[in-house]
């Protein structure tokens, strides 16, 4: 009945208020039970505000059984509350505020000069099929240049997972400068910040589509357009 009570109040209390109320419950109630059983009632008696009452001269075997029941129950009860106040559960805990993603514009600035202002939640994200189907519907190049050339549309990117990238092109786990990005014909990204960032960290050059006849804000509509493109925010750490 308690865990029932203190469930329909987790939307109101925290989960540290709620397990000392429960703990304070079962306390009352079990120093209740041992007064009612009347086992030791000058000390409950006390406790619970209330004059003991005259036991009867004599009990049965089954009354007395009874009472030293209910006094065990009340003896349960209330260590089990005591224990509950000032022991939570794990899931009673206070949870760790999740952090927000490290902005490679805040820790490098010199990355970011250039760009348009977009955040990126709302930059198109083009892989698979879908990428394919958009370089086969606009016409392009392939080129191979510095990435410190490149200008990003977007005025975020996730620090820790540029940090990733680096760690495994270094590695040889995965190459972050060889898979192509695409671009504008000015140099502007569309897709595939990340990758530049890191290889702009790197020095190191990069493959990408560029679309000939696009400027930035006519290729962000015609992606953002494109049938199955997807929208990611800063904390997704897809490729």
């Amino acid at each position: 009945m308690i865990n029932s009570i203190t469930q329909n109040l987790s939307t109101w209390f925290s989960p540290e208020t709620l397990q000392m109320t429960k703990g304070t419950y079962l306390v009352a109630g079990g120093l209740a039970m041992i007064h009612k059983s009347g086992v030791a009632p000058p000390l409950t008696s006390c406790l619970v505000g209330e004059m003991p009452q005259e036991k009867p001269q004599k009990d049965t075997l089954t009354e007395k059984g009874l009472r030293y029941g209910m006094a065990a129950l009340g003896v349960a009860a209330t260590a089990y509350g005591i224990y509950s106040f000032f022991n939570r559960p794990e899931s009673a805990q206070t949870l760790p505020i999740p952090v927000p993603p490290i902005n490679i514009c805040d820790v490098e600035p010199s990355l970011c000069e250039g760009n348009l202002g977009i955040p990126r939640s709302v930059m198109p994200q083009l892989d698979g099929e879908i990428k394919e189907n958009f370089l086969n519907t606009y016409p392009h190049s392939c080129v191979h240049l510095n990435a410190t050339r490149l200008i990003p549309i977007q005025n975020e990117g996730n620090w820790d997972k540029i940090q990733g990238m680096i760690k495994a092109t270094n590695s040889g786990v995965w190459d972050a400068c060889a898979s192509p990005i695409i671009i504008t014909r000015n140099n502007h990204i569309l897709d595939g910040h990340h990758r530049a960032f890191s290889c702009s960290i790197m020095g190191a050059k990069v493959n990408a589509f560029k679309l000939d006849d696009m400027l930035p804000y006519e290729a962000l509509e015609a992606a953002n357009n494109f049938k199955g493109v997807e929208h990611h925010s800063l904390s997704f750490f897809a490729k």
